[in-house]
């Protein structure tokens, strides 16, 4: 580390706030990704998932969709609809034949 002078503290203040004017540019020109703990209300979390209100309704009523709900009102956290989501997903033949490999490759390891 450095070691400065009385006489280059003015110089060295200067080098710090050009470079925290740079990190603020910087800071300030990333792109704000939307929070995953937003919470959404129902009109938000149709529009969401590209399904209708009476649609999401349903799904509450069945408890097939993950909600919290406050007095008679219904609230949606954006991070557990997207899991809900990805829970759902369905994998590929190459997945599918990855993981037959793996569980065969486990089973000839077990039985040496």
């Amino acid at each position: 580390m450095k070691k400065y002078s009385f006489e280059d503290l003015p110089a060295a203040v200067g080098e710090l706030a050009d470079k925290l004017t740079v990190i603020e540019s910087l800071i300030k020109s990333r792109p704000q990704s939307p929070s995953p703990e937003k919470l959404l209300t129902i009109e938000e979390t149709a529009r969401f998932l590209g399904l209708t209100r009476q649609t999401i309704y349903e799904r509450v009523a069945r408890r097939e969709i993950p909600v919290n709900k406050k007095g008679k009102r219904l609230y949606f956290l954006q991070s557990d609809l997207l899991n809900w989501i990805r829970s759902g997903k369905v994998k590929t033949n190459d997945e599918i034949q990855l993981d037959a490999d793996d569980w065969i490759n486990k089973a000839k390891a077990n039985s040496t």
